[in-house]
């Protein structure tokens, strides 16, 4: 019992997709329709998931989070945490530097403090590319995007809430500090790292629409015969969800007749309602409603500001600090909403005048 209770609360955004669908079904009598674009893009997040998690599992990004250890950890750490969510997505690149953080030889509080800026850079980062978090995959496919055009749309907003965050932690207190040595000696796996290295560089060829999308049945399939260990770690609840969201969007879009077609109030919605039901939903819910995806794109990256469920790497973050620092856990939820709240407000005053 505990077991199950324990998945009820940490994939409850899962079982919230899937109820909903059911309910919608049945008070529309229908059954939800998947579509091939649907099924395209869960293809393309699972090809991913299944690369980061390999790159992951290879040490290359503990090798890498090692030498940005001296001189100020709030500048380096929280300017590596946004880099590395421009490439592997904001989930794996806290799930790389956050546990790397939390075993610094600083007090609590101000790890909680680095924490909660790599935390916010993941957010205003990874919002850059296409690939750095899940939303971003969805909106990129489901409008057919070209990637300079999709760079063109966002990076004003990534430069803007980006250099915010560097700005904070720049003035914050300058103090050298240490990994733990079992952390410093993580062996890389060369030979893994190169594999699913090359798999991420024909990942871009894919997203760039050098490759055709067939030939993202490679990374799987590697997995599936040479490293099982990484298909046993991919969070399928993540795909699942997707998929539960898809069905649901469709059983509204067929009940529900209207359109978003005013830039400001599509940025506006789909900034507030990630707060309520966190940033990927309201992508997969407003896209069937609304072709300006450039207001859409900027809302739900924005969006990840705010409340702690305003994007699941606030809530990966936030149980990672918790599972060392549980006296903290309510300092942290002060300061976290603070900030965040701050960075929410601020970035969207800058989108809707650049809007």
């Amino acid at each position: 019992m505990g077991k199950i209770s324990k998945i009820i609360r940490d994939e409850w955004l899962f079982f919230v997709a899937v109820t909903v669908t059911i309910v919608s079904s049945l008070a529309f009598k229908r059954m939800p329709e998947i579509t091939k674009d649907d099924l395209k893009i869960l293809i393309i997040l699972f090809n991913f998931l299944v690369i980061t998690k390999g790159l992951e599992k290879s040490g290359l990004f503990v090798k890498i989070a090692f030498y940005f250890e001296k001189g100020n950890p709030f500048l380096k750490l929280t300017l590596l945490s946004g880099i590395l969510s421009m490439f592997v997505t904001n989930d794996i690149a806290l799930f790389t530097v956050v546990p790397l953080t939390l075993s610094l030889s600083i007090p609590p509080e101000k790890i909680m403090f680095l924490v909660i800026l790599e935390t916010l850079s993941v957010n205003g980062a990874s919002a850059l590319t296409p690939f750095g978090n899940p939303q971003n995959i969805f909106i990129y496919y489901y409008y057919h995007l070209d990637f300079t055009n999709f760079i063109k749309a966002i990076f004003p907003f990534f430069m803007f809430s980006f250099a915010l965050i560097l700005g904070i932690a720049l003035l914050w207190e300058r103090k050298e500090i240490k990994i733990t040595e079992k952390k410093c000696e993580e062996e890389l796996n060369r030979k893994k790292a190169v594999i699913y290295g090359s798999f991420f560089i024909m990942f871009i060829g894919v997203i760039f629409h050098i490759f055709p999308i067939e030939i993202s049945i490679i990374p799987p399939l590697f997995a599936l015969f040479k490293d099982k260990t990484v298909l046993r770690k991919i969070d399928y609840f993540l795909l699942l969800t997707f998929l539960a969201f898809f069905g649901f969007t469709s059983n509204i879009s067929s009940a529900l007749r209207f359109s978003l077609s005013n830039p400001h109030k599509t940025l506006i919605y789909s900034a507030f309602i990630s707060q309520i039901i966190s940033n990927v939903p309201a992508a997969l819910l407003l896209a069937k409603f609304t072709n300006l995806w450039k207001s859409l794109l900027m809302g739900v990256n924005v969006g990840g500001f705010g409340t702690l469920v305003g994007s699941l790497a606030n809530l990966i973050a936030f149980k990672l600090f918790k599972n060392k620092f549980n006296n903290l856990t309510r300092k942290y939820l002060l300061t976290f909403h603070l900030m965040s709240f701050l960075l929410f407000f601020v970035s969207l005053m800058f989108s809707l005048l650049i809007t």
